[in-house]
């Protein structure tokens, strides 16, 4: 069974755990199935806005897509969650990818 087919089993059993979502995402991005990815992404912006996560994660997407404005879309809301985690590694690393797109 693949790490894909163990996600979603996982999934079946727990379908509520955003950190076996967030796994999914990241499987995904290394199948290089990077639609699904976003879209998987975006669902747990969506579902579990305190993800902060996936902030990073959506604007590094839009980065690679080379749409700049959705990027910073992402990483600026990850910010305003960062900062509201007084999560400040998190925060360092969004800031970082916000100063390389100026």
């Amino acid at each position: 069974m693949s790490r894909y087919e163990q996600l979603l089993a996982l999934l079946q059993e727990s379908p509520d755990d955003v950190f076996l979502h967030y796994g999914l995402s990241m499987e995904l991005i290394a199948q290089g199935d990077l639609r699904a990815a976003q879209t998987k992404l975006e669902e747990i912006a969506v579902k579990w806005p305190d993800y902060l996560a996936a902030y990073y994660q959506l604007g590094q997407l839009a980065i690679g897509q080379n749409n700049i404005e959705l990027a910073k879309k992402w990483l600026n809301a990850g910010v305003d969650l960062a900062k509201k985690q007084n999560n400040k590694r998190t925060l360092s690393e969004l800031n970082s990818a916000l100063d390389e797109l100026s």
